[in-house]
Formats: structure tokens, C-alpha cells, sequence
């Protein structure tokens, strides 16, 4: 079998690499914010980082190849317009017509060749970080993927089942797409402190700002009729749960190493703040037509460009007395 994955990013970079070891023929292509790595791939190793150890992956190809059987398409929102349609279609063959779209909404994913493929959604629940070309990190240790019935993709997806991703089947994946852009609303505070969520949440302030902007998203949402569906990780609800009943499991993470950087934190870290675009600007867009109020949302969107420009706050509380 051969995919080609457009984007080498974190996600592209880690699931493109883990089957390859299982015997698919991957190919990296397209995303020119990931021109840099994809070569980078072309003559180098990639060093994939698990939980416990470490592995390499190598022999990638590069390029459009004449045929393929499927391609993944892991490139950020703010990207899909950059896409080409030789990025996504090969010379030869229908398996190129046939795209899974990763962590972003099929209406998002508007191309002038729309007509010409047939996209199928997909979720990734996971952390992962790539911060230099080469190395991807997998930072959860319950990675899930979630995916619609689809015999190709079952097979696919169960030869990660050996490097511990558990793969889940849904007869629709919008609503647990929807749950994941609430969760990600969590990403922007957090990434303005240089950090990760489980120490934003060791703080008091850190609980507070959580707590008040998923609760703008669950509102905007149940106002414009939009199903949520239960995450078996990463789900807001269950994430606003805790931080209500059992905020004291938050605190051993002010002091414990983590590495689990969202990919907004990780644009930022690497000096590309045009590409910080996040679910909390979305959001505000999408409140504004169901009549709710997202205040919370609508400061921190304001000051992400100071954090771009000056850099990040040193804490929580700071940030919560910036926006105040």
C-alpha cells in the first residue's frame, strides 16, 4: 500500500513515519510551511520518540508519485489554501481521489478541485512535538484515533495498534470533530505561557481561565445546534469535571517535566506567529451569529499579538491580570 501524506508537521510527520515501519509505502509531499522537513526526509532518518523509546524510520519517498491508494492530508487550517492540486492529486490512478482529513472539518477544507476527490474526516486524540526536522515526539500514552466505518481504513489504522494507538470507528466523526475544537479552545492561554495544560491548571488563575472559556464554547455551540460527542481523552466536559471536583490532581504538574506542547505553542516556539490562527478566533466568529457573548475568548484573542511580538507571560496569574 501506498499513502501519500501531505504535511510533515507533527501528526503527519509521527503516523507517516510509525507505517512506515509496518510496511506502507509513504510518501511526504506538498504543504509548503513544511518544505524544509519533507526535504529534510528526502535524505535523512526521522527519529520517531515514543513513550519508553526511541526508533527510526528511513527510505521515505518525496514528491508526487504516479499512484498512491490513499492520501492524508495533516496540514493546518490556515494552510489548506496554499495547497495545490498536484499536492493532493497523483498523475495516475483514483487512490489519490480518495482524501483523509485530519483534526479539521471537511467544510473548512474548500479547494478549487473539490469536485475532483472524496474526503473522509478523521480525529487524532494525541500530543505530539516536532520541533527541528527529524525528530517527532509522542508525548500521550493513550493515543487514540477516531475514524468512520471504513473497511481501508480499520486495516490501515490497526497496524499502530502495536506502537499502543487504540483506533475507534463511529458512524459519524462532526461531533467528535466539534468536542475537539472546544477542547482546543484551552490551547491559546496556555501556549501564551510557554507551557502545557496540566501546569496552566496547577494554577488557581490557570483553573479559572479554563474553566470560563469552554464554557463560552459549550454555550456557542448548544445555541447553533451543534452535536458534541464524548472524547475518550481530551474532552472538554469531562476536563471542566475535573478541574471542579478534583482540582488538587492538577498540582504535582508545577513541578513535573512535560513536553506535551500544543501545535500552537510549538508555531510560536519556532518564530511563526503569522500562523497562529486558533480555535478562539473561530469561536468568536461563530458566537457572534448565535447571539452569545464570549468575552473571555474575544481578550485573549486580542493579546495574542503581543505575546508574538514581546514574547510569553510568565505565568497564569499574569496573564489573567493582562487581560483583566
Amino acid at each position: 500500500m501506498r499513502i501519500k501524506v501531505v504535511g510533515a508537521g507533527a501528526v503527519g510527520s509521527l503516523i507517516g513515519g510509525l507505517l512506515s515501519l509496518k510496511g506502507v509505502d509513504i510518501c511526504f509531499a506538498g504543504n509548503p510551511d513544511n518544505g524544509e522537513r519533507i526535504e529534510y526526509l528526502r535524505k535523512n532518518k526521522l527519529r520517531l520518540i515514543l513513550p519508553g523509546k526511541w526508533i527510526k524510520a528511513e527510505d521515505f519517498n518525496t514528491g508526487n508519485p504516479e499512484t498512491v491508494d490513499m492520501v492524508f492530508v495533516a496540514v493546518r487550517k490556515s494552510n489548506f489554501s496554499s495547497l495545490k492540486k498536484n499536492d493532493i492529486l497523483s498523475a495516475g490512478g483514483d487512490g489519490s481521489k480518495n482524501v483523509i482529513l485530519f483534526n479539521s472539518s471537511r467544510e473548512d477544507f474548500e479547494l478549487p478541485f473539490q469536485a475532483e476527490i472524496e474526503v473522509t474526516e478523521c480525529l487524532t486524540l494525541f500530543s505530539a512535538v516536532t520541533l527541528q526536522s527529524g525528530d517527532v515526539e509522542l508525548c500521550s500514552e493513550n493515543p487514540c484515533i477516531i475514524f468512520p466505518k471504513n473497511r481501508q481504513l480499520k486495516k490501515i489504522f490497526s497496524l499502530l495498534k502495536g506502537f499502543g494507538f487504540r483506533g475507534i470507528q463511529v458512524d459519524d466523526v462532526t461531533p467528535y470533530l466539534n468536542s475537539f475544537f472546544i477542547y482546543q479552545l484551552s490551547w491559546l492561554p496556555v501556549a501564551m505561557c510557554n507551557t502545557t495544560l496540566e501546569n496552566f491548571l496547577s494554577y488557581q488563575e490557570g483553573r479559572d481561565l479554563i474553566t470560563n472559556i469552554l464554557k463560552e464554547g459549550i454555550k456557542t455551540f448548544d445555541r447553533s445546534n451543534r452535536k458534541m460527542a464524548r472524547l475518550p481523552i481530551m474532552d472538554p466536559v469531562d476536563l471542566l469535571t475535573g478541574i471542579e471536583k478534583k482540582p488538587e490532581q492538577f498540582m504535582p504538574y508545577r513541578f513535573l517535566p512535560n513536553r506535551a506542547y500544543n501545535s500552537l505553542l510549538q508555531s510560536l516556539l519556532l518564530m511563526r506567529g503569522q500562523e497562529s490562527v486558533n480555535a478562539n478566533s473561530d469561536l468568536l466568529k461563530l458566537a457572534q451569529s448565535a447571539g452569545v457573548d464570549t468575552v473571555w475568548n474575544w481578550k485573549l484573542v486580542q493579546k495574542l499579538p503581543k505575546v508574538v511580538k514581546y514574547g510569553f507571560f510568565n505565568n497564569p496569574w499574569e496573564l489573567l491580570r493582562g487581560i483583566e
